[in-house]
């Protein structure tokens, strides 16, 4: 075999061997990243899962007070009609 074809075949599989180191390594990362990616995904929606559980009961406890207060209770809806109607002492004014 020539010396020159027989350099070039070496150089060539040198450079085959650094591509494929360099391709198993990109392999790893983009593995690690895939793992890393679903690791940070996991941990944002189990923590917004957990704060939505724990923040529930206070939330229901608001929603059912705002709701009576909306509807208002019967003794404060009697109470309305004992209040004296100041509206004709307003029209006096002008």
């Amino acid at each position: 075999m020539d010396p020159e074809v027989k350099l070039l075949l070496q150089r060539n599989l040198k450079l085959a061997e650094d591509n494929n180191k360099m391709l198993h390594g990109m392999r790893r990362s983009a593995r690690w990243g895939m793992l890393f990616k679903v690791v940070y995904w996991a941990v944002i929606l189990g923590g917004a899962a957990y704060a939505f559980s724990y923040v529930t009961p206070y939330l229901d406890a608001v929603s059912n007070a705002y709701s009576a207060l909306q509807g208002g209770t019967p003794s404060a809806n009697q109470q309305q009609g004992s209040f004296p109607d100041f509206s004709k002492l307003l029209e006096n004014f002008r």
